[in-house]
C-alpha cells in the first residue's frame, strides 16, 4: 500500500466516520465522545468535566483516531453466543491481536481449567467464590491463619473508626506470599487505590504496574533529579502565548501514538518556534501532518511541516548524542571565557528570574564550516548563575563530559560532530525549551542514564524550573500516571505506608516486593500460585514472549479483569484462568478520576452499561474487588470497612488523606459555591517547577555522573551512506544521514533492532493490521534501510528469518524504510519473542530497543492462520 503525502487529514476523518458507522452511527459515536469522561487512550488528557473532546485549557475539538478506536472497541457488540464452543484455545492461539480485540465485548464470567479445550461461561457467584478460594489457598499455603478477634493496630497508629473491636486479624505472612497483582493504566484512581490497599492488607508487596515496561526509567531518573518523578511542566508551557520556542521530540512517534499533540506542535511553529525530532526512523507524521480540526493545516497541499531538524541516530545512540550537545555547550562556554577574559559582559535578568548573558561570540561553534555562527544576540551557551545557585554535582558531570572524545561520541551516536554542533547552536539560541521523549529513550539497559543526560542538557541552560521550559515524558495509557500516584509499586513510599496504616489502623507487610519482570521470573521458577491482572495484557507486554508464556502458564490460578479478549487470555493464562468482564470507564455507575501526564486530575461521570448477559451487565472494577475480598478478609480489617469501600466517594476521601497532592480529590465531585461547574478538577501541586526550587533535600536539581557510552560495532567498514535509494522509496521524504555509518559486510553482521507500534495500534491493542503512515499492509515485516537490504543480497518483499539471542521469527517480509543504516524495526508485541530479558539495572525496564539480530533468507513459510 502507498503512504499518504501527509499524516492525519482526510484519511483520518474518513476512518473516523467508518468507525462511527460500524459502531452504531455517527450520532451514537458523537454522544459517546462528548460525554463527560476522560479519554480512554493516551495520557495527554482530554475530556472530564469540561466535556468530551476538550482539554484542560478548554480547547475544542480535541480528539484523535486513537480516542475513536478505543471508543469503538467498547461500543462493539458482545461476543456472540457459541463463540467459545466454536473456537477452542488452540484455534484462538492462532488469532492475531486484532482478531481477538474485535471478537466482541466480554459480558459473562469465563473459566478455563486444566483439560478444558476452551473457555466456558460461569455465574458471577461461582466466579467470585473461585477467585476468593484461590486467594485464601495461596495465603494459607505457608500456614498463615486468618482469624477473628481484636484487630491488631499498626505500630504507633490507631484506627479512626471506633467500631473495629470485632474486626478480622491478619497475622503477617511468615514468608513472601506466592501471588502478584498487576495493574494496567486503563483503570481509575479509585480502582487502583483500592486493589493496591487490599493486596497489601492481604499480605503482599508484589504489586506492580505497566509503567515498569514503559516509563519507569523516566520516573526513577526524574525523582533523582528534581524530587518528582513526573513532568516538570503543564500544558500551558507548550501551548500558551508564553510557551516554549523550541521543542525536542526524542525517541518517539507522537504523530501515531499521541496524535492530538501534533496540533500543539504546529502551534509552536506558528509562533515562530522550532521543532527538533530525534528518531532513528523517519516517521511521516513527524515530517508533515494535517490536523483535521485545523482548517489552515487541512488546506495546505502537503500539510503542516513538523520537524525543522530531523536527526537519525543509531538505536541506542541518544545518550552519546546528548552528551555531544553538552560537550558543545561546555566547550563554547570555556572558549567564551578564554577569548573574552577581562571583558565585562552585560547580564540581564529576565522576568522568570533566570540570569543570562547577552552575547556569545560567533567563534564558539565555528569549529566546522557546516555549522552556522551563533549570532552576537545569542545567550551564553550555559547559564553559570543557574548552575551555581540551583544545581548540585555539576563539576563531576562536567569532568565526565570533558573526558569524552569526539570520536567516541560520533561512533556511539552515529551523528557527525558538525550535525551535533548545529543542533546545539539551535538550542543555544532558544529562550524556552521543552524536552519531550517516549520509550525510544526508556527502553534501553541505560534508559535511566538517557533521561538523566537529557535533563542535564536542559539544566546547562537553566531550562528546568522556569515557565515555558522543562521536561516532559510522553506517557502512554490514559491513567498510567494516576495508577503510579496511587502507590502501585513494590515498595510503598514511607509517607504513604505510614498514612495508610494510621488511616485504617492496620499493619502492612514490609518484606520486599517484586517488580513486574521479577514476578514473571518467579512464576517460571514455580514460585507463583495466584496472579491478578487489573486490565491490560501482561503477556503481550513482556520481553522474551516464549519465556513469558511458559512462566504465566505455570501459575495455578490467574484472574483477568477485562472488557475484550487479548493474547494474554490465550498465551498468558494460568492452569486455571478466570476472566471477569468489567465496565468501561464511560459505563461506570459511579464517577471516577484519572490523571494526565501533565499532573492534571479529571473527573469522569461514567454512564450506563452498553451490554448485558444472562446474569446482567458486567460489573465495575471496584464492585468486583470488594465482593471478592470481603469473602477473603471479611467485612472489616482493623479500621478498614470493606463494605464502605464500595462507594467511590469513600475511596476518594481515603486517597485525600493518604496520597500527597491528592487532598482536593475528596471534594472533586462537589460543585463550587461560586461556579456552575460540576466538579473541581485540579492540578497536583508540588510537581510542576516554574521556579528553580526543587523537591530534593537541598532544593537543587541534581546532575549525575556521565556513564560509559554504548559501544556500537567498531569492526564494520565505515563508508559514506548512499541515500539515493531512500529518496526514491519514500515519495520525497529525503533521508538525512550525513555521517559515515557502519555498513554490514555480510548477512551475519547484526543489525540493531527496535520494536515499534503502528498507526493503527495502542499499546498492545491492535486495531488495524495495516500501517497507513509507513505504507505497509501487514505487521509481520522488518523495516530496513535499502542499503542494508542490498548488502545482504536481498530484495523488498523477500521472506527472511530474523534471529536474536532469544528467539527467531520465520517468514518475515522485508520492507524498505528511511532508517539509519545498520538499524531495523519490527512491530510490537509480535516481535517480543526476539527481545531479551535484559533490563535497566535501576528501573528494571526491559530493553525493547537495541537488540542485536541477524537477517537471512527464510527456508520455510510462516504458519497459515
Amino acid at each position: 500500500m502507498t503512504s499518504p503525502r501527509a499524516a492525519g487529514g482526510w484519511p483520518a476523518i474518513i476512518y473516523t466516520l467508518k468507525k462511527a458507522r460500524a459502531s452504531g452511527g455517527f450520532l451514537r459515536m458523537w454522544r459517546a465522545m462528548r460525554s463527560k469522561n476522560a479519554c480512554k487512550t493516551c495520557a495527554l488528557g482530554m475530556g472530564g468535566q469540561l466535556g468530551g473532546m476538550v482539554n484542560e485549557r478548554g480547547r475544542f475539538p480535541e480528539v484523535c483516531k486513537k480516542s475513536v478506536q478505543a471508543m469503538a472497541a467498547d461500543m462493539q457488540g458482545r461476543i456472540r453466543e457459541g463463540f467459545f464452543a466454536e473456537f477452542g484455545v488452540d484455534r484462538l492461539s492462532r488469532f492475531t491481536p486484532r482478531e481477538l480485540e474485535h471478537s466482541g465485548r466480554l459480558v459473562e464470567p469465563l473459566i478455563a481449567e486444566p483439560g478444558d479445550k476452551s473457555y466456558r461461561a460461569i455465574s458471577w457467584e461461582e466466579a467470585i467464590e473461585r477467585v476468593a478460594g484461590a486467594l485464601k489457598e495461596a495465603r494459607t499455603s505457608d500456614s498463615t491463619e486468618i482469624t477473628d478477634g481484636n484487630a491488631e493496630s499498626a505500630e504507633n497508629a490507631r484506627p479512626e473508626s471506633s467500631s473495629a473491636n470485632s474486626a478480622t486479624t491478619l497475622r503477617p505472612p511468615r514468608r513472601p506470599l506466592p501471588v502478584f497483582f498487576y495493574f494496567s493504566g486503563r483503570s481509575s484512581n479509585e480502582a487502583a487505590f483500592l486493589l493496591n490497599l487490599l493486596g497489601r492488607v492481604y499480605g503482599t508487596n508484589n504489586i506492580n504496574n505497566c509503567s515498569y515496561f514503559c516509563h519507569q526509567a523516566s520516573g526513577v531518573a526524574l525523582k533523582g533529579i528534581t524530587g518528582s518523578g513526573t513532568a516538570s511542566i503543564v500544558l500551558d508551557d507548550l501551548t500558551g502565548e508564553d510557551g516554549c520556542d523550541l521543542l525536542f521530540i526524542i525517541g518517539g512517534n507522537p504523530a501515531s501514538n499521541h496524535p492530538r499533540l501534533m496540533r500543539t506542535v504546529i502551534d509552536i511553529r506558528r509562533r515562530g518556534g522550532k521543532v527538533i525530532v530525534i528518531n532513528p526512523l523517519k516517521e511521516l507524521g513527524l515530517v508533515r501532518f494535517k490536523v483535521p480540526s485545523d482548517v489552515r493545516s487541512m488546506l495546505s497541499p502537503k500539510g503542516s511541516q513538523i520537524a525543522d531538524e530531523y536527526i537519525q541516530p543509531h538505536i541506542g545512540g541518544d545518550l552519546a548524542l546528548f552528551a555531544g550537545i553538552a560537550k558543545v555547550l561546555l566547550e563554547g562556554q570555556r572558549q567564551e571565557h578564554r577569548e573574552h577574559r577581562g571583558v565585562t559582559e552585560s547580564t540581564e535578568r529576565g522576568k522568570n528570574g533566570v540570569s543570562q548573558t547577552s552575547t556569545l561570540p560567533s567563534s564558539v561553534l565555528s569549529v566546522s564550516p557546516s555549522v552556522p555562527s551563533v549570532f552576537p544576540s545569542s545567550p551564553l551557551p550555559i547559564d553559570e548563575a543557574y548552575l551555581a545557585n540551583h544545581t548540585e554535582n555539576f563539576d563531576e558531570f562536567r569532568a565526565g563530559i570533558e573526558a569524552l572524545s569526539w570520536d567516541e561520541i560520533e561512533a556511539s551516536s552515529g551523528i557527525a560532530r558538525a550535525e551535533i554542533e548545529r543542533i546545539a547552536a539551535i538550542y543555544a539560541n532558544s529562550n524556552k525549551t521543552v524536552f519531550a521523549w517516549t520509550m525510544g529513550i526508556t527502553h534501553h539497559t541505560h534508559g535511566v542514564d538517557n533521561v538523566r543526560m537529557i535533563a542535564a542538557v536542559a539544566m546547562l541552560r537553566g531550562m528546568l524550573g522556569r515557565p515555558g521550559a522543562g521536561l516532559l515524558p510522553l506517557r502512554g495509557h490514559s491513567n498510567v500516571q494516576g495508577v503510579g500516584s496511587m502507590g502501585v509499586e513494590p515498595k510503598l513510599k514511607w509517607e504513604v505506608l505510614t498514612a495508610m496504616q494510621h488511616k485504617f489502623g492496620i499493619t502492612l507487610p514490609t518484606s520486599p516486593g517484586m517488580d513486574t519482570l521479577a514476578c514473571i521470573d518467579a512464576a517460571a521458577r514455580g514460585e507463583i500460585r495466584f496472579a491478578w491482572h487489573l486490565g491490560g495484557n501482561l503477556f503481550g507486554s513482556c520481553p522474551d514472549s516464549a519465556h513469558a508464556a511458559r512462566a504465566l502458564r505455570s501459575i495455578d490460578t490467574t484472574v483477568f479483569l477485562s472488557t475484550t479478549l487479548n493474547t494474554g487470555h490465550i498465551h498468558g493464562r494460568g492452569r486455571t484462568s478466570i476472566i471477569l468482564p468489567v465496565l468501561a470507564r464511560d459505563e461506570e455507575p459511579q464517577s471516577t478520576t484519572q490523571e494526565s501526564m501533565f499532573n492534571y486530575v479529571r473527573l469522569s461521570d461514567g454512564g450506563r452499561a452498553r451490554y448485558t448477559g444472562e446474569q446482567g451487565p458486567p460489573l465495575s472494577e471496584v464492585e468486583v474487588m470488594t465482593r471478592i475480598f470481603r469473602k477473603v478478609l471479611g467485612d472489616r480489617v482493623g479500621g478498614l470497612d470493606l463494605a464502605g469501600m464500595t462507594r467511590h466517594t469513600t475511596i476518594r476521601e481515603a486517597i485525600s488523606r493518604i496520597i500527597p497532592g491528592y487532598e482536593p480529590v475528596a471534594t472533586i465531585d462537589v460543585p463550587p459555591a461560586s461556579e456552575k461547574r460540576a466538579a473541581q478538577e485540579f492540578q497536583i501541586p508540588g510537581r510542576t517547577f516554574h521556579t528553580p526550587h526543587f523537591k530534593t533535600p537541598s532544593g537543587r536539581a541534581r546532575f549525575f555522573p556521565v556513564p560509559p557510552l554504548p559501544i556500537q560495532d567498531r569492526n564494520a567498514k565505515s563508508t559514506e551512506v548512499d541515500t539515493e535509494n531512500a529518496r526514491k522509496a519514500f515519495s520525497g521524504i529525503s533521508s538525512v544521514p550525513s555521517v559515515p555509518s557502519p555498513r554490514p559486510l555480510c548477512s551475519a553482521f547484526p543489525l540493531r533492532l527496535m520494536t515499534i507500534r503502528s498507526e493503527g495500534q495502542f499499546n498492545t491493542v491492535v486495531y488495524e493490521d495495516h500501517d497507513l503512515y509507513r505504507g505497509t499492509d501487514q505487521r509481520e515485516v522488518i523495516l530496513m534501510h535499502p542499503d542494508d537490504i542490498a548488502s545482504r543480497g536481498l530484495r523488498v518483499d523477500d521472506r527472511v528469518t530474523v534471529r536474536s539471542g532469544t528467539g527467531e521469527m520465520t517468514g518475515i517480509r522485508i520492507r524498505p524504510a528511511d532508517i539509519r543504516p545498520g538499524n531495523a524495526a519490527m512491530y510490537y508485541p509480535e516481535a517480543n519473542i526476539l527481545v531479551p530479558p535484559a533490563t535497566d539495572p535501576e528501573s528494571q525496564t526491559p530493553a525493547f530497543k537495541n537488540i542485536a539480530i541477524t537477517v537471512e533468507p527464510s527456508r520455510s513459510l510462516p504458519m497459515l492462520r
